[in-house]
């Protein structure tokens, strides 16, 4: 039986058709470990965006079925304001060569609910028993600051006198942001100090003897202010914070200004999704934690204020919605300033400025004067970790929208 062996040629051949089969087999299982990797980041998504939806909808208990209007006291701010200018460029990532290009929204909504829950803050610093006889409590939506993991601020930027979005540290990139909500009941019960001037000294509730009531401040860093968010029970009712009665007769600035030290455009809202121990104090920074890896979370509203009755319409008959890119008819609403005067439709005091360009405050009262909207629109966009998904419009993230009525 004759035999030969294979030539270099068809050693050759074979090799190369080897390789060929191999980079082949190579390109399929990196596509599908890619579209697996996709597809896992896209479910996250959807998971998240799942958590963000009936608590604002839910027909019988959530945020918006339960906001309280201006008859009954209630007060509803929006914030607007742009994470990224060009003089602040911000990184999707830390393998992004470029910044972001688009504008990252970073707004806030903030409103007045009946309360359905008791609150998780605590009344001991190891117990989470916290019944209050709040009647209402401030909600508020928006993205939240994270803290290292002990609970303490990141080192600030050389020259920076407030942590923000896109400093270095667990806020730098934008699929780092966190979509926080926080639900402050408003407990008149508990003992002074109180909300008072500005805003900026904060009673922290609790028992006045218990650890949780910080006479010495756990996180070891400055005063014991609302942002640190370390208890969500605040010494004050909703009567108390708004006027006698709960009706601004006759707005003032007194009154605005307490109204406006519950949003968090001076100080962003503290938040821990991963604590280093369970002390109580540490699970209240964590609770507000919403939806993970929000890029840009925006706040529109459409309502009456063109003049022709019924909700405002552009030339196409579509929903007119108003923010900072495209503001109302003046007269609207009252905005908080630092001058002797609230001013309509107001940019923010300098003192505000570090997380707003805008507020726009809609007083309680007659609603023929409080001039109220009628619809509220969220936009939300959500992210993998990564940052390759985009939405249709070609932007990053998946973009959520959620419009719900405002009570009247």
């Amino acid at each position: 039986m004759n035999s030969r062996a294979f030539t270099m040629l068809e050693m050759l051949v074979a090799m190369a058709a080897t390789l060929i089969l191999v980079i082949f087999l190579n390109q399929i299982f990196q596509s599908l470990q890619a579209a697996t990797s996709m597809g896992k980041g896209v479910s996250v998504i959807v998971q998240n965006a799942r958590t963000v939806g009936p608590q604002l909808t839910n027909n019988r208990s959530g945020d918006a079925a339960k906001m309280v209007g201006p008859l009954q006291g209630g007060f509803l701010v929006v914030i607007n304001y742009v994470a990224n200018p060009p003089t602040r460029p911000i990184r999707l990532t830390s393998e992004s060569e470029q910044p972001v290009a688009a504008p990252l929204r970073s707004d806030q909504v903030m409103w007045v609910r009946d309360v359905t829950t008791e609150p998780i803050a605590p009344n001991s610093a190891y117990s989470f028993n916290s019944q209050s006889p709040a009647a209402h409590s401030r909600v508020w939506f928006g993205h939240g600051l994270r803290t290292q993991p002990d609970g303490s601020d990141p080192p600030l930027p050389s020259g920076a006198t407030v942590p923000l979005l896109g400093h270095a540290g667990p806020n730098q990139f934008a699929t780092d942001w966190v979509l926080a909500r926080q639900e402050l009941f408003l407990d008149g019960s508990l003992p002074d100090p109180r909300v008072v001037g500005d805003g900026r000294t904060y009673a922290l509730g609790a028992n006045a003897g218990a650890t949780v009531s910080y006479q010495v401040n756990p996180t070891g860093a400055g005063p014991l202010l609302l942002y640190r968010g370390l208890t969500d029970l605040a010494s004050t009712d909703l009567a108390e914070l708004t006027g006698a009665g709960g009706v601004l007769v006759s707005p003032s600035k007194a009154a605005y200004a307490n109204i406006y030290a519950y949003t968090f455009a001076q100080h962003r809202l503290r938040i821990n999704p991963q604590p280093i121990s369970y002390e109580s104090w540490r699970i209240a920074q964590k609770h507000p934690v919403f939806a993970d890896r929000c890029v840009s979370f925006a706040v529109q509203f459409a309502g009456d204020y063109d003049g022709v009755e019924g909700l405002d319409v552009d030339s196409n008959n579509a929903t007119r919605w108003y923010d900072l890119n495209n503001l109302p008819p003046g007269g609207f609403a009252v905005g908080f300033t630092a001058g002797d005067e609230p001013v309509n439709q107001s940019p923010l005091p300098a003192a505000y400025q570090a997380n707003g360009d805008r507020a726009f405050v809609f007083r309680n009262g007659n609603p023929a004067d409080a001039k109220w909207p009628m619809l509220l629109r969220l936009q939300y966009r959500l992210i993998d970790a990564r940052g390759r998904i985009n939405g249709e419009d070609g932007l990053p993230g998946k973009l959520f929208e959620q419009v719900i009525p405002v009570a009247e």
